[in-house]
């Protein structure tokens, strides 16, 4: 078969998407223009000739049963060794890592200096973000405290700074100006981008799927027995102790490596009625900005301050302008 030199017959690998790394100190301002953010759960695993194979492998238990329903109050078994190979043999700092979470979403990536301020004429890419539990809970707080009640954290830019680079861990604070919205054509055109390149299907950059079978043998060479077959009495609830017997409990955990697991959409918070609070006031004197907005009110584009007391919900509920524009470039389906 023969094919021509052509656009249409290009091949597409997951792992070729920009994704959202930063170097220590690095400062980046985005938006998670997805409403909602893909979650996949995985083991890592350490293993293989001079270790070459290590890396996350998806987890075989019942997502439910291990991390428990959201609003039910029941918290998660966290682990599935019923079903699962590796959560019969989990533990921390094991060669079979405790099973957790990883999240994936579209990111707008504003075009910016070293110091995170936007150029101008305003521009962006579109990018995906990996990021486990610590980045989900911080973004729901935040999507909780200052999201807009129709558009959530979608109404939000974020300033990430890079606290540890191998492990990509960042400062997250919401700004007080969100510029898809402040510049109307500029937020055309990036949501009209946004709705071409984004992707849908983020599982394959979550967790890397085995057989049963082959996840069986995984255990048994990361555990140091000879066969699959071999029993290993280790649940949910087994005594540490007894775990470190079979474990090399030396072995560091390495750095994150890719996963992916069944493809499961989960909203940046818990579903309930989002508060709208009220930003606490600018620094310097606020400056109206005659253009269609929604979400906080512009102003200086600073952090937000996050140590702040609690602040009481407004008596009566913004008024979001006119965004019907907007309202149709948001949609994916």
């Amino acid at each position: 078969m023969r094919v021509p030199f052509s656009g249409a017959n290009k091949g597409f690998n997951i792992w070729d998407v920009e994704q959202l790394k930063l170097k220590k100190d690095e400062i980046a301002r985005i938006c998670c223009i997805d409403e909602d953010a893909e979650v996949g759960w995985a083991h890592w695993v350490f293993f293989g000739e001079g270790h070459k194979q290590n890396g996350y492998y998806q987890c075989f238990g019942d997502y439910a049963l291990i991390f428990g329903v959201p609003g039910s109050g029941r918290p998660g078994q966290g682990a599935d060794p019923e079903n699962c190979p590796f959560c019969r043999v989990q533990a921390r700092d094991s060669h079979v890592g405790i099973v957790g979470r990883r999240f994936g979403t579209n990111l707008i990536k504003y075009t910016t200096d070293v110091k995170g301020i936007p150029r101008k004429p305003y521009s962006g890419d579109i990018i995906v973000w990996r990021f486990g539990d610590d980045k989900y809970n911080r973004l729901a707080d935040i999507r909780d405290t200052f999201g807009d009640p129709k558009y959530g954290i979608r109404a939000l830019d974020l300033q990430v700074k890079c606290t540890q680079e191998q492990y990509q861990r960042f400062d997250i604070d919401p700004l007080r100006e969100c510029l898809w919205q402040t510049d109307p054509a500029f937020g055309k055109a990036i949501l009209g981008e946004w709705k071409e390149k984004r992707q849908p299907d983020l599982s394959g950059l979550l967790a890397t799927p085995v057989k049963k079978e082959r996840a069986e043998q995984m255990v048994a060479e990361a555990m140091g027995v000879s066969t699959p077959g071999v029993a290993v009495p280790a649940t949910a609830g087994a005594d540490p102790a007894q775990l470190a017997k079979l474990l090399d409990e030396s072995m560091p955990v390495p750095a994150q490596q890719p996963l992916a697991p069944p493809p499961v959409q989960m909203p940046l918070a818990p579903p309930q009625q989002p508060i709208q609070q009220p930003i606490p006031p600018a620094a310097v004197p606020h400056v109206d900005t005659p253009v269609t907005f929604i979400g906080p009110t512009p102003g200086p584009s600073a952090p937000i301050p996050t140590s702040v007391a609690p602040i009481n919900p407004p008596a009566t509920a913004p008024v979001v302008p006119n965004i019907q524009n907007f309202d149709e470039l948001l949609k994916t389906k």
